[in-house]
């Protein structure tokens, strides 16, 4: 019991050390995300990341390379938390704390999941965070993407085999052009929305699909009544190691999205779909799939 109390009060005097009123945990935290209560800060990376990925489904392994459904790719300034949690907190209470503080602050959820619906722990760890030490129980572990007006955040946490209990937080700060609604176009086209960029040269791709369709959705349904000479064409480019079945879900997948745009709209005969598959794979360059739109 004495050795127990003595590592106990270490533990608080490495707090009060490292973290005198809280002040290096929040550091690179947004003001209002507050960490968990006796959390420990292990490690903490700051970076400027050209292409983060925020995975919007179950990941998977298949032939070496992980795979996912749906995904988020994002650019900003990238700072890396990693947290013991510490007080008997388990892995469900110290997510929670960080979720509802999402939604308290005007977070979107853009995907979450928990136990083995995540998919295996060690890919978690090892490919998504980059950190070992994430490795745990599948059962254990939950994660979230969530997007706000400052940035997008990521939350993983995780109990080990050892039973002690760790969450990763990433931020991902929107870069200023983000902020704004603008995009870079492939051709160096800065501080451009995409929908100048459409004008200017009679093509581009749609931001914010995958990941927040909704807002993609509404971005082309406002396009079309904003204009009403503009006709459009959208191209999904998927990934798939089967052409045909590429080709076949693509096409699918374009007339899914021009059927959500048009909602039984008389204006059927402005907006036509095509599916490309895997047959552009310097537009896909490495991404699981992309929506390119075309006036014409």
């Amino acid at each position: 019991m004495q050795r127990y109390i003595m590592r106990a009060l270490q533990i608080t005097v490495t707090l009060l050390l490292i973290n005198p009123l809280g002040a290096v945990v929040q550091a690179s935290l947004p003001e209002w995300l507050k960490p968990v209560p006796l959390s420990t800060l292990i490690d903490r990376k700051e970076a400027y990341s050209e292409d983060y990925v925020f995975p919007l489904s179950q990941i998977s392994r298949i032939q070496g390379l992980v795979r996912m459904e749906n995904e988020l790719r994002v650019s900003g300034n990238l700072t890396r938390h990693t947290y013991e949690l510490l007080g008997g907190y388990t892995p469900e209470q110290g997510f929670s704390m960080i979720r509802e503080q999402l939604l308290e602050n005007n977070a979107e959820i853009l995907f979450e999941c928990n136990s083995r619906n995540c998919g295996a722990s060690n890919l978690w760890a090892n490919d998504v965070f980059g950190y070992a030490t994430l490795y745990g129980a599948d059962r254990t572990q939950s994660y979230l993407a969530a997007s706000h007006p400052d940035a997008h955040i990521a939350l993983y946490t995780i109990r080990r085999g050892n039973g002690r209990v760790y969450m990763q937080l990433d931020v991902v700060y929107r870069d200023p052009v983000e902020a704004g609604g603008l995009v870079e176009g492939a051709a160096g086209d800065v501080g451009l929305e995409w929908s100048e960029l459409l004008y200017e040269r009679g093509y581009a791709e749609l931001t914010d699909w995958p990941g927040q369709d909704t807002v993609a959705i509404r971005a082309l349904q406002n396009l079309l009544e904003a204009d009403v000479d503009l006709n459009l064409r959208l191209v999904v480019h998927l990934a798939g190691m089967d052409v045909e079945q590429s080709l076949a879900d693509a096409q699918a997948l374009a007339m899914q999205i021009r059927d959500q745009v048009l909602q039984g709209s008389a204006q059927s005969d402005r907006l036509q779909a095509y599916g490309v598959g895997a047959l552009a794979p310097s537009v896909l360059a490495g991404r699981d799939r992309v929506l390119v739109v075309i006036s014409y």
